[in-house]
């Protein structure tokens, strides 16, 4: 590789420390930079969903540390009374998708962004690289090629500044980091100063963490304690009615008579604040993610409310959608254009997730008379609107399993290819966030499989741990191993010596095959047998004596179904890969 210029990441955050990750898996220099000297120590975004976790999974964070950091999300509790003392109601937020073993991450996890982001700066600890706290990007200039980066140590002086020459930059310095704004980018939306929620990082031993405890009422003031694990709870106060509290200054004490006021509830006790922020609602979203060598991820590029817990898994898939391109392009085996399906694939995903976020929001934060406490002590009157506020509670906290984030596609983008569609198809885009009611398409997630068993092996493999962010995968499904010998051929002839490729071909468990002649199939390819039959269900491919070709990207996405050599060479040639 004769390209020494790293990538430039700016922001350790979630989108920031993916976007290194998947980077360095590949192999690409990287230099990932935050102003910030301390790293972050707020719970922040709290919900991890299941397309996220098995992503995280991809990017080699073990499953039972996410286990460990993490809690299914829990059932919730709304209380009433006099004493804010009597469950009104109990319900479950997260709807359930009913899954199967195609979905190894079934329900969502509630996580501290600082927990999660550990998490990920371990991992790229593993990788050799650490983010460079306390230094910060003063501004930036494209050259022919790259870009030409001023960097300074935080509270240095002006003059003492570092000169870089990146191949590229990555923004993820969120919604007021300097990226867009050096790349004069307008950041379309609307600010809605009176939609406000304060947030605080608190401890307490007085209340179960078993659930989602909440007070008040959603649509004029609530006060809601989330379990993050342990005895440490993220407090949430919500509602058109909240007092303007001041933004600076606040103290325990201030959260403790901020709670009792509103949940009446003087029996519990906040032991500890470890972090108080207020957030506004500032729903934007930047017109262009890329220009140049220059691109936006995460919240660098869009801005939305917290409610759906949308945002942080966003970003994730922000950050590997763009990465696997680049390192790609970065190599030479694709050329520069690829790079512009980032923004292509990635806007209506994040148009949508604005539309979806910002519906919940506008229920959350409307204004209604319904649970408002009445002015009288009244025994009835006070259970009457416990019970309405109760009922708003469940309908603005149902979060649909579309939030699961398993149906997002890109079904539309010109570098997937679904041979089993006309060539002259007109594609229709249908929804970015919803999975498609005829089955499996190029563009969509690769769903897993589990009872997969190596030829002449007993113990089962997974295609999840097959996938990985520095490679594509080629699952050939196949009636026999001598059947797949053309297309599996190909494949390592023409592409494998220079495209990160593994190619696994599939027999049904109707296959007789018990052992591989090696001569049938180059060494490295792998063969399993499908002995329950649901990858062969799971990719819609039908048991019979055609063989068909699924071609999975870096990112866990399905690029291409075919079913021909020349069906290959076109899935590579629309990632522009020089054929």
């Amino acid at each position: 590789m004769a390209n020494v210029r790293p990538v430039l990441i700016v922001g350790s955050g979630p989108a920031g420390l993916v976007a290194a990750i998947v980077l360095r898996l590949n192999s690409i220099p990287v230099r990932l930079i935050d102003r910030s000297t301390e790293y972050l120590t707020g719970s922040r975004g709290t919900g991890l969903q299941p397309r996220t976790l098995e992503l995280l999974e991809g990017l080699g964070i073990p499953p039972n540390k996410i286990l460990e950091s993490s809690r299914a999300i829990s059932d919730m509790r709304a209380y009433g009374g006099p004493d804010g003392k009597t469950v009104v109601k109990q319900f479950r937020m997260a709807e359930s998708g009913n899954y199967n073993d195609s979905v190894p991450w079934k329900t969502p996890r509630s996580i501290a962004q600082s927990v999660t982001q550990t998490l990920l700066r371990n991992r790229l600890e593993e990788l050799g690289t650490l983010p460079e706290s306390g230094t910060e990007l003063v501004t930036f200039v494209q050259k022919d090629g790259f870009v030409e980066a001023t960097l300074r140590r935080v509270g240095a002086d002006e003059s003492d500044v570092e000169i870089l020459e990146a191949q590229y930059l990555i923004g993820a310095d969120g919604a007021k980091g300097p990226t867009r704004k050096t790349l004069g980018l307008a950041f379309v939306g609307e600010t809605k100063e009176s939609d406000r929620l304060l947030i605080a990082d608190v401890e307490t031993d007085d209340i179960t963490p078993d659930y989602w405890h909440m007070w008040g009422s959603i649509q004029s003031q609530g006060v809601g304690l989330k379990p993050l694990g342990g005895n440490k709870f993220q407090m949430q106060v919500i509602g058109p009615d909240m007092k303007h509290w001041p933004s600076e200054g606040r103290t325990l004490k201030d959260i403790q008579n901020i709670f009792w006021e509103i949940s009446k509830r003087t029996d519990i006790v906040f032991n500890k604040c470890t972090w108080i922020t207020e957030w506004r609602a500032n729903i934007r979203l930047a017109e262009h993610f890329r220009v140049g060598n220059c691109f936006l991820v995460g919240d660098a590029g869009h801005s939305h409310s917290p409610t759906g817990g949308q945002g942080l898994n966003t970003s994730v898939q922000d950050a590997l959608n763009l990465s696997w391109k680049i390192a790609l392009v970065y190599k030479g085996i694709s050329a520069p254009p690829v790079l512009d399906s980032y923004e292509s694939e990635r806007l209506p995903v994040i148009a949508e997730m604005l539309n979806l976020s910002t519906a919940i929001h506008t229920r959350a934060f409307q204004k209604s008379q319904a649970g408002d406490q009445p002015a009288s002590l009244d025994e009835k009157a006070v259970a009457a609107a416990s019970a309405a506020a109760a009922e708003s509670y469940q309908k603005v906290m149902h979060r649909p399993a579309t939030l699961h984030q398993l149906g997002i596609n890109y079904r539309a983008s010109r570098i997937i290819y679904d041979e089993r569609s006309p060539a002259d198809r007109t594609v229709e885009a249908g929804n970015p966030y919803s999975a498609s009611p005829d089955g499996i398409h190029a563009g969509d997630r690769a769903p897993d499989a589990i009872h997969l068993v190596r030829i002449g092996g007993s113990e089962h493999q997974r295609l999840f741990s097959i996938f990985g962010p520095e490679h594509h995968t080629a699952l050939v499904f196949s009636p026999s191993s001598e059947a797949a010998k053309g297309l599996v051929e190909h494949l390592s002839t023409k592409f494998q010596p220079h495209v990160p490729l593994k190619t696994v071909v599939v027999l049904p468990a109707s296959s007789v095959s018990t052992t591989v002649d090696g001569s049938a199939l180059p060494s490295d390819v792998t063969v399993l047998q499908d002995t329950d039959g649901s990858a062969f269900k799971e990719y819609g491919v039908a048991a019979s004596e055609d063989v068909n070709v699924v071609i999975v990207r870096p990112d866990g996405v399905v690029g291409g179904y075919i079913s021909s050599i020349d069906g290959v060479d076109e899935y590579f040639r629309r990632l522009e890969v020089a054929i």
